[in-house]
């Protein structure tokens, strides 16, 4: 899928002749290049690799294999991220191992994150969801994961590393737009809240998961918007009303005894002077 892009990609897709199926259009975003590739593919296992990732030979035959032996309807295992610098040195990092997760519809609405690449899928099980969303910026693939999760597939973990990251320099979605990265992990979360309650609302251990991921986003964002965090403070108490903050030792005593704000203040004014922004 060439999601309009404005290099040689297309010149050299149609190098490969009838090998491979293809389609190019304008620019309209990651989500819809996975869903309409989806949509043209045929095969019994789907594996969603972006442009600048790549597999390792052993990759699909070792989870097709574990597929068929478990019966699962998705397997994730580890992956390496390989760096480019700036003066043209590439580096691989150390193995990124996903590990087992004993819940892994708590482990996506908390922090744990898989790699995409790291994950093979079967196709029944995406049949059973609406999709990539469209809509969304960041958080694509918690979201993606977190709606299989919550049709009940079986999303499993094999280990092992056979996939691999690209990243270069420093600038991602996180980096480049925190409030608009945020933003739509909040959307994410929201979703799932909204998904749970209609199944009779999330039990303790979710609840508390949210609160503590809301919670995340709203230290994120403090410095950049702080009608956005005290929204998502809000939703932080919603879930668990006696939520109980980790940061630090020094950040839960100024927070119990004048609130999150202050604490926060506290934390923010601690961050600015180990940057030099305070004098």
């Amino acid at each position: 899928m060439d999601d309009g892009s404005t290099d040689s990609s297309v010149k050299v897709i149609r190098s490969f002749g009838d090998v491979v199926r293809w389609e190019t259009g304008p620019n309209v975003g990651g989500n819809h290049a996975r869903n309409r590739g989806f949509v043209l593919s045929k095969g019994a296992y789907i594996q969603f690799l972006d442009a600048d990732d790549y597999l390792l030979p052993t990759k699909i035959a070792a989870q097709v294999e574990f597929l068929t032996k478990t019966g699962g309807d998705a397997v994730y295992g580890d992956w390496q991220h390989q760096h480019h610098r700036p003066n043209g040195v590439i580096e691989i990092g150390d193995i990124a191992v996903a590990g087992d997760q004993d819940d892994i519809l708590e482990s996506l609405l908390g922090e744990w994150w898989v790699a995409p690449v790291a994950t093979l899928f079967r196709r029944q099980a995406i049949n059973k969801i609406a999709g990539w969303d469209e809509s969304l910026r960041a958080a694509q693939d918690r979201d993606f994961m977190i709606s299989l999760a919550m049709a009940g597939a079986r999303i499993l973990y094999q280990s092992g590393c056979h996939s691999i990251y690209r990243r270069y320099g420093k600038v991602t979605v996180s980096t480049s737009n925190v409030l608009l990265w945020t933003r739509d992990h909040c959307r994410v979360l929201d979703k799932a809240a909204v998904a749970l309650a209609i199944k009779g609302g999330p039990n303790v251990k979710y609840a508390r998961t949210l609160a503590k991921s809301y919670f995340s986003l709203a230290r994120t964002v403090f410095d950049l918007d702080r009608k956005m965090y005290a929204d998502l403070m809000l939703r932080t108490i919603s879930f668990d009303p006696k939520f109980s903050p980790h940061p630090s030792k020094s950040y839960v005593a100024i927070q119990r005894l004048f609130g999150f704000y202050v604490a926060e203040m506290a934390a923010s004014l601690r961050r600015r002077l180990a940057k030099g922004e305070i004098f």
